[in-house]
């Protein structure tokens, strides 16, 4: 009987070890391409949205915002999944995906000050908010590699 729980007890534990080795990458992928696409979304946006005169101009800016905030957001779940299910590395490695969360917090406030100044006409304030933040998600990329490489702690 001691012996038929061992044996589950290894197998569950080697389930989710492989469980984990198969999510973990899926996950920092995952964040990775969202923070790459916001990035994309701003250096769009920077040529839209500080000079932006028609409609045309207004509803290109709003689709470029729009994206970025539905990119920081699919990042940040990518993240949080990332978080659970990444749970056998060590501290400094977790303490590199809470650093990925609080730059993508920090994005996703960027984004709300760019919205309003990007909202009118655009102007200088707008094409720095799209700055500040283009630059604070390229800061992120390193942290998130440096979290996806870590090893697993055995």
């Amino acid at each position: 009987m001691m012996k038929t729980i061992l044996i589950v007890v290894s197998l569950l534990s080697l389930a989710e070890n492989v469980w984990t080795q198969m999510l973990c990458p899926k996950d920092y992928a995952c964040a990775g391409f969202n923070i790459q696409s916001t990035i994309d979304s701003m250096n769009n946006a920077g040529g839209v949205c500080p000079v932006k005169a028609n409609a045309t101009g207004s509803a290109a800016c709003q689709k470029y915002l729009d994206t970025a905030n539905m990119t920081i957001g699919y990042a940040s779940g990518a993240m949080e999944m990332a978080i659970n299910d990444c749970h056998d590395i060590s501290v400094q490695c977790n303490q590199l995906n809470f650093k990925v969360m609080s730059l993508l917090t920090q994005a996703q406030t960027q984004l709300d000050k760019t919205y309003k100044d990007c909202s009118g006409t655009g102007g200088t304030a707008c094409g720095t908010d799209i700055t500040v933040l283009a630059d604070l998600m390229s800061a992120t990329m390193p942290v998130l590699t440096s979290a996806a490489t870590c090893e697993p702690v055995r």
